[in-house]
């Protein structure tokens, strides 16, 4: 399923992949309602995997069951080509905050479009808060409560303070600590998102500007959120309530699902996208078997032939690998990142020659009229 530039792969049926579709759309839709001047779509792509069992993850990602502990019900992945969700389906039916791990993880993407840098309570606290978005047919349901336990929890412990809080590192040796610290990081995002004070949470806004702007964090805490004394006692009195407030109101944009486009992935291509997957963890093995599996059930598939070309570069094959990025090129002239990979093996790329940057230059320029906002190609023109 393709909804402009955010695309599912579902182990399932069309209608059971359009309500997958729907709800990251809903989130991106409240997310625009809450912070309108946020950009809302990466360069890159994204593609969202949604696994059907542990068994179709851990092929996915080998890697994190090479070790005992915690498997992830959720990923994503940040790269300058191509952008990545995974979230496992057999986790989120089991779950009774069915779409919480889904939300959480795309208001991640969602944050890291706008911010270079967010201290990690914050960045966080916001994809908690997020995550536990509801929704009916009508009605966005905001600053929903995580299970009653984990509440308890909270409020069983003194709360790390807040300036100490801000600053540190939710991860600790101690999983008890690090649960605490996650907790917090909701609590922290609920009381500024809706407390007493905080001009319905435009406090809060005015303080994600200042970051946005560069402002040290302690320093635009101070400046719009109030001193950390006052705010210390105000959250604690806040927490501790009988009742925390959950915001209603209308859903901010209407469906139509059936408006979704739809297709049955050939096997060539679904072998050439798990391939590209598959680079992101440098898994080149697995990357080399599916990418030559793809060039076998369509040889004449760009991506396949742009996967072989990355393949190839990191063997040390540059000359190899021009000859691949140039096919993907051929094959699809819309190919912004072959495009691009096949500029930057190019001998001319690291030539002096007058004609030479002439003709690197050009071709970068070729790449941003595909796609404008590429950061890559506006890296190596400056």
């Amino acid at each position: 399923i393709q909804f402009e530039m955010r695309k599912l792969t579902f182990e399932g049926g069309p209608n059971e992949a359009r309500r997958a579709l729907r709800q990251f759309e809903l989130m991106r839709a409240t997310f625009e309602s809450e912070f309108p001047h946020f950009k809302l779509d990466a360069a890159a792509p994204l593609l969202i995997l949604a696994p059907k069992d542990e068994s179709t993850a851990k092929d996915l990602l080998p890697q994190m069951w090479a070790h005992p502990g915690t498997k992830p019900g959720g990923l994503y992945v940040h790269a300058w080509e191509r952008e990545y969700a995974l979230v496992r389906l057999d986790v989120i039916e089991s779950d009774p905050n069915a779409y919480h791990l889904i939300y959480h993880e795309y208001v991640h993407s969602l944050l890291h479009v706008n911010f270079r840098w967010l201290p990690p309570w914050l960045d966080e606290g916001l994809a908690e808060f997020y995550g536990y978005t509801a929704f009916d047919n009508e009605r966005v349901y905001l600053g929903s409560l995580p299970d009653i336990n984990t509440f308890r929890f909270l409020i069983s412990k003194p709360p790390i303070p807040i300036q100490e809080f801000i600053s540190s590192p939710l991860w600790s040796r101690d999983p008890e600590r690090s649960q605490f610290a996650y907790i917090q990081a909701w609590a922290l995002t609920h009381f500024l998102s809706f407390a007493p004070g905080m001009d319905n949470g435009q406090r809060f806004v005015q303080f994600l500007n200042e970051l946005r702007n560069g402002t040290e964090q302690k320093k635009a805490f101070e400046e719009t959120i109030g001193s950390f004394a006052d705010v210390q006692g105000q959250y604690d009195k806040y927490i501790h309530q009988s009742r925390l407030p959950v915001r209603a109101f209308p859903i901010p944009l209407q469906l139509d699902t059936k408006s979704f486009q739809i297709r049955e992935m050939s096997l060539g291509e679904t072998e050439a996208e798990l391939a590209a997957w598959h680079i992101r963890f440098y898994q080149w093995d697995k990357m080399r078997e599916l990418t030559e599996a793809a060039l076998a059930n369509a040889p004449k598939l760009s991506l396949a032939h742009e996967d072989k070309g990355f393949l190839l570069f990191n063997e040390g094959h540059d000359a190899e690998a021009l000859k691949e990025f140039t096919i993907a090129t051929q094959l699809d002239d819309k190919n912004y990142i072959a495009l691009f990979a096949r500029t930057m093996t190019s001998p001319s790329s690291s030539s002096n020659a007058p004609q030479d940057r002439e003709q690197t230059y050009d071709e970068l320029n070729q790449v941003l009229t595909l796609r404008p906002d590429f950061a890559a190609a506006y890296i190596e023109l400056a």
